[in-house]
């Protein structure tokens, strides 16, 4: 394994040491306390208020159900197809975009940040308004993430020959000596 497949790994370890320590501390002090706060509910109820609208019949419910669903496979598309395109596109310099309208990857960049934008503005008022929405988000966006991640490997190259490896290691070496 190489040593940035070894740092990404460790980093992912350290982060589901602090998760889990976060989740037991907070369940830990739900626990401990005489009564439990409207957040911590699970359905249509008075109490649910969203953007000041009070969430309280099943269709408003469902509608908050669907939206939620929606939003999250948008965003998983915008964060993991859409953002990472950009960054390896757009921002290398090492890329010719010759071939891309300009016009369109303004396009692309600037709705993928208007659409960040009020998508996290609406997504932390319904995340943050009652348990069942967020549980129900991040179980969304774990599929998505899965399937988008299945997608991605299996459409992947497989192992490049041993020759084209060795190849573009050396014309990178012989690039990264005559620009010095």
């Amino acid at each position: 394994m190489d040593q940035q497949l070894q740092r990404v790994k460790w980093t992912i370890r350290l982060m589901e040491l602090w998760m889990i320590a976060i989740v037991a501390g907070i369940t830990s002090a739900l626990m401990s306390q005489s009564s439990v706060n409207t957040f911590y509910t699970f359905g249509p109820s008075s109490t649910f208020v969203i953007l000041g609208i009070t969430i309280d019949t099943p269709l408003k419910y469902s509608i908050v159900v669907l939206y939620s669903v929606l939003d999250t496979l948008v965003t998983a598309l915008l964060y993991q197809v859409v953002t990472p395109w950009i960054t390896l596109v757009v921002h290398d310099t090492t890329v010719s975009k010759t071939h891309l309208s300009y016009f369109l990857i303004h396009e692309i960049s600037l709705i993928s940040r208007i659409y960040a934008w009020v998508d996290w503005l609406l997504y932390i008022n319904i995340l943050l308004s009652q348990i069942d929405v967020a549980l129900m988000q991040l179980i969304t966006d774990a599929l998505c993430t899965i399937y988008i991640t299945y997608v991605y490997l299996d459409t992947s190259v497989q192992e490049a020959p041993a020759a084209t490896t060795t190849a573009a290691i050396e014309m990178a070496q012989t690039d990264t000596s005559a620009s010095m």
